[in-house]
């Protein structure tokens, strides 16, 4: 059994996507929980994003492409800077198309 899960782990598409699956349950649980106890829908999702992108981070830096300790503070500053620029691009996106419908109605 343990040489099944090195050989699905040491497989960086199988290991990219089960890892990319455990971030979405962790940043929807850290949302879900964060909400429950603030009540503050915005801080929730904030919160979550951010716990979903530093755990995306640290599975894919140390497990998915088992990058050298050496510089991980410009890789997690580029993989924030490249997640929040996409951030960025789906709200002005969103904003932009909810204004289009919205003054069609």
């Amino acid at each position: 059994m343990k040489t099944l899960i090195k050989k699905f782990f040491d497989n960086e598409v199988l290991s990219y996507l089960f890892f990319g699956v455990a971030t979405t349950v962790v940043s929807v649980v850290s949302r879900m929980l964060c909400y429950e106890l603030t009540g503050n829908e915005l801080l929730a999702t904030i919160i979550g994003d951010i716990l979903g992108i530093l755990f995306a981070f640290v599975t894919n830096d140390t497990i998915v492409f088992k990058q050298a300790r050496s510089g991980w503070p410009s890789r997690l500053i580029k993989f924030f800077t490249a997640r929040f620029g996409y951030y960025g691009l789906k709200f002005t996106i969103d904003f932009l198309s909810l204004s289009l419908v919205s003054h069609r109605s």
